[in-house]
């Protein structure tokens, strides 16, 4: 017998397989129409299906369960203990220790935008106010508003570097520039503040980039222009023709450039 058990937010459920001699194969689907843990889904699962294996008068069986604690409980080695409590241990607590939140760009507008929230600080305030007229708060994310419609994911600093690495050097990577680099970011729909001179600074920073570009055949001082002191003192004569007759048999044209400007 195969059991295996499955829970997220909407129930849980188990599948249930019992192969038998001569390729007998019979299976079972079960939804559990009570809330459960994790273990107790698995528990549960195993429950059943050895009431299923009792009902077909199967003496002897092999059981296949990826839980260890189950198949102990099961077997009586393991023991089983169920703590009932008068009031939850999370409504008796006096103290909890406080965790300093790391600091996140993306806290102070989400905190705004749900709550109304603003700093102490009279100028701080001002600019997270201004700043966040393009921003949204769908579900738990942050989106930024772009000029041509699609939200942008607001992403936290600690995924940053993974994202640039990805879209610079990965599979679909073509070892783009800086500035081409923050552009494509934002075509996927990535955001953060400093999203420019990041992918500036992480291309500057890449060893192949700088060993592999093209070399630069421009002077790596400014080009001195030639200044003529008077117009007309250089100039550029072409012929253009021979034309399709104009008025008075002209076939050529004479054109005169005036190098003063150049």
């Amino acid at each position: 017998m195969f059991v295996d058990s499955s829970r997220n937010e909407k129930g849980s459920g188990a599948e249930i397989l019992i192969r038998g001699p001569n390729n007998v194969i019979i299976e079972y689907a079960l939804r559990f129409a009570f809330p459960t843990t994790n273990n107790e889904t698995e528990y549960e699962a195993m429950v059943a299906g050895l009431v299923i294996v009792q009902s077909l008068g199967i003496n002897r069986i092999w059981v296949k369960e990826d839980s260890k604690l189950i198949i102990d409980q099961v077997k009586g080695i393991c023991g089983v203990y169920v703590e009932i409590r008068q009031t939850p241990a999370y409504e008796e607590a006096t103290s909890l220790p406080v965790l300093e939140e790391p600091k996140d760009w993306r806290t102070s507008i989400a905190r705004y935008l749900l709550t109304g929230q603003l700093p102490e600080s009279i100028t701080e305030a001002r600019k997270i106010k201004n700043h966040s007229l393009r921003f949204y708060v769908y579900g738990k994310e942050l989106y930024k508003k772009s000029w041509d419609g699609p939200l942008l994911s607001c992403v936290s600093q600690e995924d940053i570097p993974k994202i640039l690495a990805k879209i610079h050097q990965g599979w679909c990577g073509s070892h783009i520039g800086g500035r081409s680099l923050a552009v494509k970011i934002t075509r996927i729909r990535y955001f953060w503040p400093t999203l420019v001179k990041d992918a500036m600074n992480f291309v500057k920073k890449y060893d192949v980039c700088e060993r592999m570009g093209s070399i630069q055949h421009q002077p790596t001082t400014s080009m001195t222009p030639i200044l003529n002191p008077v117009p007309f003192a250089m100039w550029g004569i072409d012929l253009v023709g021979k034309l399709p007759k104009a008025k008075g048999s002209l076939e050529y044209v004479v054109v005169v450039v005036d190098y003063f400007s150049k």
